[in-house]
C-alpha cells in the first residue's frame, strides 16, 4: 500500500455544516417571473453549506446563513430528492453552492445525498430535512401581539458534522491546507452575551425583541444568522433530555403493559 494511503489511527477529521431551506412568499414580480402553478404559494432554496457564515449583523432580509468555506476540495455532488410533484425531482449538484430552488404550497421531507471526492475515500451520507415554508409560531405569535412585525423569510436550518475517522494520510494533507473558518465564540461584543440563531421553535429570534430567551437584552436587533459551539453544545443537551423523557416513557408504557398482560392472565385463569 502507498505510503500515502495509510490510516491515521485514532485521528478524526471534523468538518462542521448547516443544511436546510430558506422560503418566502411568492410575490406579484415572482409569478411574473417564474409564472408558477397557480396553487404554488412560495419560492424556496434547499441547501447544503459550511457552518460559518459571513460576517453580518443579521439585519438584512438577504443575510445568508453558513457558506463562508468552499467545501468542493472534499465534496463531489451533493443530489437533494424532492418530491415527486417537483418538476425535476432528483436535483444533482456538483459544484458549489450546493443548493436548488422551486416553488411550491406545502411541507415535505427533502432527501440530502453527500458524494465525496475520491481522495477521501468514504462512502456518501444521505441527510434528511423537512421543508418549512410556514413560521406557524411566528404567525401565533403576531396574532397574540398585532404590534409586533411581520417577521423575515423563514430560515430553518440543521447544524451537523461531518466527521472522516482513521483518514488516510493523503487526506489529512487534503484538510491541513484547507481548515475551517473557526465558529464564533457565545459573546459577539457588547450588550450580545449569547447571540441566538434564526429558529422557528424560537419566534422571537426570528421577528426582533428587546430580550432574548434568556432575557438578556439584545436591543431590537434580529438573532445572527449563523451557528456557535455554544449552540451546538445547547442542542446536544436537548437531544439527551429528550432521549431520557423517551426511555422514561417507553420503561412506563412496557411497566404498564406488563401490569396489563398479569391481569388479562389472572381473568383466563379464573375463566
Amino acid at each position: 500500500m502507498p505510503a500515502d494511503n495509510l490510516r491515521q489511527r485514532g485521528v478524526q477529521i471534523v468538518r462542521p455544516i448547516v443544511y436546510g431551506n430558506t422560503a418566502r412568499m411568492l410575490t406579484a414580480e415572482d409569478r411574473a417571473l417564474l409564472k408558477p402553478p397557480p396553487d404554488h404559494t412560495h419560492r424556496w432554496t434547499v441547501a447544503l453549506r459550511s457552518a460559518a457564515s459571513h460576517a453580518t449583523n443579521g439585519e438584512n432580509e438577504g443575510d445568508q446563513i453558513g457558506g463562508k468555506d468552499d467545501m468542493s476540495y472534499f465534496i463531489k455532488r451533493v443530489t437533494f430528492k424532492l418530491h415527486e410533484s417537483i418538476e425535476n425531482p432528483s436535483r444533482v449538484v456538483d459544484k458549489p453552492p450546493f443548493e436548488t430552488s422551486a416553488t411550491g404550497w406545502g411541507e415535505f421531507e427533502i432527501q440530502i445525498r453527500v458524494a465525496f471526492t475520491s481522495e477521501c475515500n468514504e462512502k456518501p451520507i444521505t441527510l434528511l430535512h423537512l421543508l418549512k415554508l410556514h413560521a406557524y409560531p411566528v404567525v401565533k405569535s403576531i396574532q397574540e401581539d398585532p404590534h409586533l412585525p411581520l417577521p423575515p423569510p423563514i430560515q430553518s436550518w440543521q447544524y451537523d458534522e461531518i466527521v472522516f475517522t482513521d483518514p488516510q494520510d493523503n487526506l489529512v494533507n487534503l484538510f491541513v491546507n484547507h481548515p475551517p473558518t473557526p465558529l464564533p465564540p457565545p459573546s459577539l461584543g457588547a450588550g450580545i452575551s449569547r447571540p441566538i440563531p434564526w429558529h422557528l421553535a424560537l419566534p422571537k429570534s426570528i421577528i426582533g425583541d428587546t430580550r432574548n430567551v434568556s432575557g438578556e437584552g439584545i436591543g431590537n436587533q434580529r438573532a445572527v444568522p449563523g451557528f456557535h459551539n455554544q449552540l451546538a453544545k445547547e442542542e446536544g443537551e436537548r437531544l439527551k433530555a429528550a432521549v431520557t423523557e423517551i426511555k422514561t416513557m417507553i420503561e412506563k408504557t412496557r411497566n404498564t403493559l406488563e401490569q396489563k398482560e398479569k391481569e388479562l392472565a389472572l381473568l383466563r385463569s379464573r375463566a
